[in-house]
């Protein structure tokens, strides 16, 4: 009897293996679909953004290489912004900013470009890097005109403190040199900063002219035009060889403004420009032609750009006529901002070339 017992022990036994295994292979299948549903939810991509921003117009962040492109704070524009950046770069905002026009940060080579601090402005403000340079502005700054910083070669722009400018404000160092403005400072007209190679020149005032002016430079130089400025006739930038040629400010023209550059050379207009004919940039070579800032224009604004060149315009423009890019080469066009125009846009590209 005990053998009957045993025996029937043994089979109560692998009956109970058996159902376990026949549980444990209903399982499977089961953690299998789970599994499966598991796998198969769609992945939800997480788009890191920070700060409070309002736009009126769009905003435009265009890098091309090994770049990065941040914005922080709280930003308020009404018209657009741009950050556009080239080669190995890095481009950041931060603070509270508050626009009435766009604000472009172009940078190429290996550059970076900080903004930080609260900052008002009534028109755009640029910053050009070329090369390897940094740019930085930081305090509480106030302009009712555009401000640029026009930076090439190895050299430091640095400022800050509290400012104040009823006109642009503009410091153009080229070669390995450093400007640097600090402390609290009211001016009525722009203060320029002109540094070529190891120096330091400065020319500030108001200047008030009835036929145009020219600065005509040859070799390895600088040419830099700020503040306020009124003319009934154009005016004309004309280097030669490496230079940087930069205008900046409040500028009203009866008649057409013109910058022409040859060689490596660098061409930026920021700030309120207002003209009753058309405004042109030529540059041939290995330049860079940037217009940022509040444009309006009664005829057309052509940006002629031949070789290896970028051409980028910003901010909030308002035409009459057509407005023309023109680029052969290697080069790239980027359009961004409010633009308002009667007649019609071309933007023409040859050679390797991307528009925007």
């Amino acid at each position: 009897m005990n053998r009957g017992k045993v025996k029937k022990s043994i089979f109560s036994k692998k009956l109970l293996v058996s159902f376990g295994s026949l549980v444990a292979l209903t399982a499977i299948p089961l953690i299998a679909i789970s599994c499966g549903q598991t796998t198969n939810k769609p992945s939800q991509s997480q788009q890191p953004g920070s700060g409070s921003t309002t736009e009126t117009g769009g905003q435009t962040d265009s890098t091309s290489g090994t770049s990065s492109t941040t914005e922080t704070g709280s930003t308020t524009e009404s018209s657009g912004q741009a950050d556009s950046t080239s080669g190995t770069s890095s481009t950041t905002e931060t603070g509270s900013t508050t626009e009435s026009s766009g604000q472009a940060d172009s940078t190429s080579g290996t550059s970076s470009t900080t903004e930080t601090g609260s900052t008002t402005e009534s028109s755009g403000q640029a910053d050009s890097t070329s090369g390897t340079s940094s740019t930085t502005e930081t305090g509480s700054t106030t302009e009712s005109s555009g401000q640029a910083d026009s930076t090439s070669g190895t050299s430091s722009t640095t400022e800050t403190g509290s400012t104040t400018e009823s006109s642009g404000q503009a410091d153009s160092t080229s070669g390995t040199s450093s400007t640097t403005e600090t402390g609290s400072t009211t001016e009525s007209s722009g203060q320029a900063d002109s540094t070529s190679g190891t120096s330091s020149t400065t020319e500030t005032g108001s200047t008030t002219e009835s036929s145009g002016q020219a600065d005509s430079t040859s070799g390895t130089s600088s040419t830099t035009e700020t503040g306020s400025t009124t003319e009934s006739s154009g005016q004309a930038d004309s280097t030669s060889g490496t230079s940087s040629t930069t205008e900046t400010g409040s500028t009203t023209e009866s008649s057409g403004q013109a910058d022409s550059t040859s060689g490596t050379s660098s061409t930026t207009e920021t700030g309120s420009t207002t003209e009753s004919s058309g405004q042109a940039d030529s540059t041939s070579g290995t330049s860079s032609t940037t217009e940022t800032g509040s444009t309006t224009e009664s005829s057309g604004q052509a940006d002629s750009t031949s070789g290896t060149s970028s051409t980028t315009e910003t901010g909030s423009t308002t035409e009459s006529s057509g407005q023309a890019d023109s680029t052969s080469g290697t080069s790239s066009t980027t359009e961004t901002g409010s633009t308002t125009e009667s007649s019609g846009q071309a933007d023409s590209t040859s050679g390797t070339s991307t528009s925007i």
